[in-house]
């Protein structure tokens, strides 16, 4: 997911992707961290059930945005 995000952040400057791709993996670790910790305070979710809550609805937007981009050629 952060490859995608940072792709979108750095348009075609290439140089500049796999620093902001390394940026936004972290950030986006340590938030799904953060509210898997926090989320149901007691207990805790695993990280992985937390960024996937994240990232399959943001692959389905990517999946769905491609195909319309296709089909309008």
């Amino acid at each position: 997911m952060a490859p995608h995000i940072g792709r979108r952040l750095v348009k075609s400057m290439h140089e500049n992707l796999l620093p902001v791709a390394a940026l936004m993996g972290g950030l986006l670790l340590s938030g799904a961290d953060l509210l898997s910790r926090t989320l149901f305070s007691p207990t805790e979710l695993r990280c992985s059930l937390v960024t996937a809550t994240l990232g399959a609805p943001y692959f389905i937007y990517l999946l769905y945005h491609r195909s319309s981009k296709k089909t309008q050629r």
